[in-house]
């Protein structure tokens, strides 16, 4: 089942059954918290600090 919308003060919990499965990424560029979750996992993603 998958769903797209906008969520809007909403908490979440998404278990590490769930996570082991997938790329899974969370950021917060200018306050504003985005997660990005692909089925089944593609790539191996690295977050470095850039300087």
């Amino acid at each position: 089942m998958v769903n797209d919308g906008k969520l809007t003060d909403t908490d979440m919990l998404i278990g590490m059954d769930i996570i082991s499965l997938c790329d899974f990424a969370i950021t917060n560029a200018g306050m504003k918290t985005k997660f990005s979750f692909q089925v089944p996992s593609t790539i191996d993603i690295d977050f470095e600090k850039q300087l």
